[in-house]
C-alpha cells in the first residue's frame, strides 16, 4: 500500500525562509513562534508542514546561496522524538546501533561493537516477553503521512522458526511514514494486531503508531527504528549516512530529551536474578517460569544468573554469592571469549541440606582494561 509524498509547497517554504532570517531566529525557533501565535490550534496539516519544514528550508537556503547541499549535515536539529514509550521498570536500551565500518566488519558510531555488519537502524530492545506483554507503545518520531503498513505476522523468535517463515518481510509488522524534504522513517518488529494506523492517515510527532513486538527478523522483542533521507539510511545519532566513519563530528537528529534517553551505553545489564536451577536464554527472555522461581530453603540449587549486552572479548567477569554470614558461598572469575550482544552467564551451589534463613547477595562484576565497567548486585532472602 502506498499514498501520496508530502510536499511543503515551494512558494510557503521560501516565505518562511525569508521570514526566519529576517528576524534573525533559526528555523525552528521562527517555527515554534509561528505555532504559538495567533494560530491557537492549528490544524493537522499544518502542524505537519512546519515540522516538514524546519528539515526543508535549510537546504534550500543553502542552494539558494550557492552553497554545497551535503546529504544529512544540518545547520539546525530535526527534532527527532523518542519512539518508544517505556517506562523505568520496563526497562528500554539500544541494543544496536548503525554500522559505520565498511566490509565485513563492523563498528557503531563511538567505534564500539553495538551494531553488526550492514545493520542500518537502531535496535531499541526491551528486556523480555513479560515487558512486551505489558504493552510498550511506539511513536512517530516526526510529524508525516502514513506511506504503507503491515500487521498480521505473529511474535515468534526467528531460531524457532527458520528465515523461510519471513523470507521478504523481515521487518515483521511494520509502519513507514513519509515526510517533508525526501525524509522517511521506519518501525519495525510490532507486535501482532497493534498497528494502530493506515496508509495515508495523517500522523503527529508522538502518536501512537503501534505496540513493540517479535515479528519479522529477530530474536528479541524490540523496535527496529530506521530514518532514510534521499533513500539512503542516516544515522540518528550522527546526521551520518552508513558511510560516515565511526568517531567523526557528529550532528545528532534527536532532541534534547530522546538524546538523554538513548544516551550510549557500551555495555549494560538486560536481565538479573536468583533462581533455582540454571537457566538458559530462552528461560530468560520470557521474564517467567523458572530463571524467576526464586529458590526456598528446600531449593536443591542456589543459582544466581547475569543477561548482559555490549560484552566485549576479554572482558573478565567476577560472579560471587555470599552467604548470610558474609562468607563467599560461591565465586567465579572468567573471561569473556569474544564480543557477545546478549550473554547470559550464572554461577551456583547444589544444596547440603536446607539453606540457612537470611539474606543471599549476589555479585556481578565486569573488568575492562584493567577498570570495572559493570556491576550489578542482587539479593535474596530465604526465611
Amino acid at each position: 500500500m502506498t499514498a501520496s509524498t508530502i510536499e511543503p509547497d515551494d512558494e510557503i517554504r521560501y516565505v518562511l525562509a525569508l521570514r526566519a532570517q529576517a528576524t534573525g531566529l533559526d528555523v525552528r525557533q521562527w517555527g515554534e513562534r509561528l505555532m504559538q501565535s495567533t494560530i491557537s490550534a492549528p490544524p493537522q496539516w499544518l502542524a505537519s508542514i512546519l515540522l516538514g519544514l524546519w528539515m526543508v528550508i535549510p537546504h534550500a537556503w543553502a542552494q539558494e546561496q550557492g552553497a554545497p547541499q551535503l546529504l544529512v549535515s544540518m545547520p539546525v536539529s530535526t527534532g527527532l522524538a523518542l519512539p518508544i514509550a517505556c517506562t523505568a521498570e520496563q526497562h528500554c536500551f539500544v541494543q544496536n546501533h548503525v554500522d559505520h565500518q565498511a566490509g565485513p566488519d563492523y563498528r557503531d558510531y563511538r567505534c564500539g561493537p553495538l551494531t553488526y555488519d550492514g545493520h542500518s537502524g537502531t535496535d531499541i530492545r526491551i528486556p523480555n516477553l513479560a515487558a512486551m506483554a505489558a504493552s510498550v507503545p511506539v511513536l512517530a518520531a516526526m510529524a508525516g503521512r502514513v506511506k504503507a503498513v503491515r500487521d498480521g505476522m505473529d511474535d515468534v523468535n526467528l531460531r524457532d522458526i527458520g528465515y523461510e517463515r519471513i523470507k521478504g518481510r523481515d521487518a515483521g509488522n511494520t509502519v513507514l511514514l513519509e515526510h517533508a524534504g525526501g525524509w522517511v522513517s521506519q518501525y519495525a518488529h510490532m507486535r501482532k494486531g497493534s498497528v494502530a494506523v493506515r496508509a495515508g492517515d495523517v500522523v503527529a510527532q508522538g502518536q501512537q503508531l503501534g505496540l513493540v513486538g517479535l515479528s519479522g527478523n529477530t530474536e528479541f522483542p524490540h523496535l527496529h527504528f530506521e530514518i532514510r533521507y534521499n533513500g539512503k539510511p542516516v544515522d540518528p545519532f550522527t546526521g551520518h549516512g552508513l558511510d560516515g566513519a565511526c568517531g567523526a563530528a557528529a550532528a545528532p537528529l534527536w532532541d534534547a530529551a530522546a538524546g538523554t534517553a538513548l544516551s550510549y551505553q557500551p555495555s549494560g545489564v538486560i536481565n538479573a536474578g536468583f533462581a533455582a536451577q540454571a537457566p538458559d536464554l530462552t528461560q530468560v527472555m520470557s521474564g517467567g517460569g523458572p530463571a524467576y522461581t526464586l529458590p526456598d530453603a528446600d531449593a536443591p540449587l542456589l543459582v544466581f544468573w547475569v543477561n548482559t549486552f555490549g560484552m566485549r572479548g576479554g572482558d573478565v567477569v567476577d560472579m560471587r554469592v555470599l552467604a548470610p554470614d558474609g562468607s563467599a558461598l560461591v565465586e567465579k572469575r572468567a573471561a569473556v571469549p569474544k564480543n557477545k550482544a546478549d550473554w547470559l552467564d550464572y554461577v551456583g551451589r547444589r544444596a547440603h541440606g536446607a539453606w540457612p534463613a537470611g539474606e543471599y547477595r549476589g555479585i556481578y562484576r565486569v573488568l575492562r582494561d584493567g577498570g570495572e565497567v559493570l556491576r550489578v548486585e542482587r539479593s535474596l532472602r530465604i526465611r
